[in-house]
């Protein structure tokens, strides 16, 4: 992509929302609500770097720069909040796990 966003950009958020995945499964239930919007959001980054992987993407033609401008706003967005959310699951996992007491 030829706006700032790297693939790799969005590769490294794509395994924080995995991992996010994770550790809502863990503290939550895999059936949770959090679990499964952040495991939606993990899929729709999925197919969102298989996107813009192929050269023919719409990402890659007229006016990309301007949409990726908007796109890489929106995914820094994301990344923020997932690792708002990774924090704040793994702190509630260590003290579930009676580690939080020390």
């Amino acid at each position: 992509m030829s706006f700032g966003f790297k693939l790799g950009d969005l590769g490294l958020i794509t395994n924080l929302a995995h991992s996010t995945v994770q550790n809502a499964k863990k503290v939550c239930g895999a059936h949770s609500a959090l679990a499964r919007e952040v495991n939606s959001l993990h899929v729709v980054l999925t197919r969102l770097e298989a996107e813009i992987a192929r050269p023919e993407s719409i990402l890659s033609g007229e006016g990309s720069d301007e949409k990726g401008k908007e796109l890489a706003d929106l995914l820094e967005d994301c990344g923020r909040v997932l690792r708002v959310l990774k924090e704040i699951l793994e702190k509630v996992c260590h003290i579930n796990l009676g580690h939080g007491h020390e």
